[in-house]
């Protein structure tokens, strides 16, 4: 069956139901979905709620987030389905609580339509689960995921950048920030053979799927190996040893399957390079690659070798991957182009390719100008800043702000930003032209790629505006957002052109390794024209990074449906595929002879 028939979305179906009720009026809203989803999706198998299937229950030990917290939880099982957990209706609305501060929901049930509706309290955007049709329809599904930190559905970035006094820190949304709604999405479980039971006046979800529908974009989820049920990031942290404190064996035949069904469902709704793949559907696409035998196998390992291949060798976007196996497989296995490069295809090890080719190139640049590895670097009036991944902010720079050049490649970006603009911007500095170098550049944190740009076009002088735009399409959807930013540099809590660039010609480095954030960087710095690419073409890479976990336990990142784009004329368009640089340079000594390059750039 293909995507389009298995992926139903709804345009328009809840307009009337959410406009018809007051706020707060959620067992009339969840009696109109209900009406609205049984004449809307189509090919639903009608399967009586009144069928009673054998079930048992037993009480696990629950863990949130760390060994410290540990709570219990019951968890429910049904024949037909072993060993596959289910949870009910108030562990489920129990459970979104806990996230209360990050997104808080509302979950109402109905017994007389057989439906449980979760609400987003922030945005209104409903989730109408039908245990009698075995249907999920999301009013809005990208406003039913924003966070309580986000301006929209579209914004990414992690934190509020308020401080306790309500006052702009670091970053701050400007006002010009732009949305449009996608559509509504609806799904037919049976589509993926997902189980829903109905049963004696209490509602049973399997909880893999309660993770795939309500957890998926908080980056968190449940997973359960027999013993014990966690509520982790991929970070296990203090819980890795309890996770797999089983020794590995192999999955029940009832496992090995539901973890295929629900994984095919999770691919076909997150996939955000399906269209570029020609995937109708994961199912069908996995049966044409010849791993569904081996994806359905009771080995853990022939399974997670399966999913290796299915990620490295057949999606190979450099974003999707295996992160750890399950608690069946153990906590040993892994892959790598270098150790195991049987399971990556060869566009996926030449991307690990350039990278060596530019360290070794500016190893061996260091051995005649020791700074070319450096943060920040000067030649006459030309300022090199490099850093080789997009950190986080982990400190006060407020109260504690940066008096020494960071030492590392990859420290904290906000840090090495404060420090190069204080340099740059000191009194009598000579500098004209900065030179930022994502050369060795493979992606990283969203804020500190915001952060960049902000500081580097976060000033436009003509209008006083800043060009620099976090700008996103949802894949599944169709919804689109652009969100707009300053950055503060110099720790002023002022937004101005003194945390900017501005006055100065400013180049990025880039190569075909620059990739993800990497890739970002520079499609911003292209659009807004005030930015000159020097360099090789960008490595790609456009989709938001989507954290999952299997229902075995085995943990996995994949390309995600909202995809980085470049809007020009209107028109949101992707950068996958990488961003042509304005002066082309392929030879990698060049990019790292600063003295060089410095005679090259002012001959522009």
């Amino acid at each position: 069956m293909r995507k389009k028939e298995r992926l139903l979305v709804v345009a328009g179906l809840l307009l009337s139901a959410l406009t018809g009720c007051s706020k707060g009026d959620d067992s009339s809203v969840a009696s109109s979905l209900a009406s609205n989803i049984s004449s809307q999706v189509s090919s639903v198998s009608s399967v009586s709620s009144e069928k009673v299937a054998a079930r048992t229950h037993k009480t696990y030990d629950f863990y949130e987030v760390a060994l410290a917290n540990k709570a219990s939880i019951e968890l429910s099982f049904f024949d037909d389905y072993g060993d596959v957990p289910f949870i009910d209706e108030d562990t489920i609305s129990g459970t979104l609580k806990l996230f209360t501060g990050l997104m808080e929901f509302d979950t109402t049930v109905s017994n007389s339509t057989h439906t449980i509706t979760v609400k987003n309290k922030k945005t209104s955007a409903y989730c109408l689960l039908d245990f009698e049709n075995r249907t999920a329809v999301y009013s809005d599904y990208d406003a039913f995921n924003e966070s309580d930190s986000s301006t929209s559905p579209f914004d990414v970035l992690a934190s509020t950048y308020k401080d306790s006094n309500n006052k702009d820190i670091y970053i701050q949304r400007q006002s010009k920030s732009v949305m449009r709604q996608g559509e509504s999405v609806g799904l037919n479980l049976d589509n993926w053979n997902i189980p829903l039971y109905y049963q004696e006046g209490h509602f049973y979800m399997p909880v893999q799927t309660f993770n795939d529908l309500f957890l998926m974009h908080t980056n968190f989820a449940l997973s359960f190996n027999q013993q014990a049920i966690f509520l982790s990031s991929h970070a296990l942290g203090d819980l890795k040893d309890l996770f797999y404190a089983n020794k590995p064996a192999a999955r029940s035949q009832k496992m090995a399957q539901f973890t295929y069904d629900e994984m095919t469902l999770a691919m076909d709704m997150q996939y955000g390079l399906a269209w570029k793949h020609n995937i109708n559907g994961f199912d069908e696409f996995i049966s044409q690659v010849g791993l569904k035998t081996d994806l359905l196998s009771t080995d853990a390992i022939v399974f997670s070798n399966a999913l290796a291949r299915l990620l490295y060798t057949y999606l190979s976007d450099g974003h999707s991957s295996f992160v750890a196996g399950s608690c069946y497989a153990g906590p040993d296995i892994s892959y790598s182009s270098s150790k195991t490069p049987e399971f990556f295809s060869p566009d996926y090890i030449n991307l690990d390719s350039y990278l060596t080719e530019f360290s070794e190139a500016r190893k061996a640049a260091m051995a005649k100008d020791a700074e070319v590895g450096t943060v920040y670097e000067e030649i006459q009036d030309t300022a090199y800043v490099t850093f080789d991944e997009f950190v986080a902010n982990s400190v006060d720079l407020y109260t504690n702000p940066v008096t020494s050049e960071p030492l590392s490649l990859t420290d904290n970006t906000f840090a090495i930003i404060e420090w190069a603009q204080k340099q740059i911007t000191r009194e009598n500095s000579p500098i004209k032209n900065v030179v930022l170098d994502l050369t060795c550049n493979g992606g990283g944190i969203f804020d500190a790629a915001a952060y960049v740009l902000g500081w580097a076009v976060g000033y436009n002088s003509i209008n006083g505006f800043s060009d620099a735009a976090l700008t996103f399409k949802s894949v599944l959807t169709g919804g689109t957002g652009t969100t707009i930013l300053k950055s503060d540099t110099n720790m002023d809590y002022v937004f101005d052109e003194k945390d900017t660039l501005a006055g100065k010609n400013v180049f990025c480095l880039t190569s075909s390794f620059s990739f993800s954030c990497g890739n970002l960087v520079p499609s911003v710095f292209k659009n807004s024209g005030r930015v000159k690419l020097i360099g090789e073409k960008t490595g790609g890479g456009a989709c938001v990074v989507q954290p999952m976990v299997l229902a075995d336990g085995t943990f996995m990142n994949l390309s995600g449906n909202t995809m980085i784009c470049t809007v020009k004329n209107g028109v949101y368009t992707d950068v996958d595929d990488g961003v042509t640089p304005d002066y082309t340079i392929k030879d990698a000594s060049l990019i790292f002879d600063r003295a060089a390059l410095r005679d090259y750039i002012t001959s522009l």
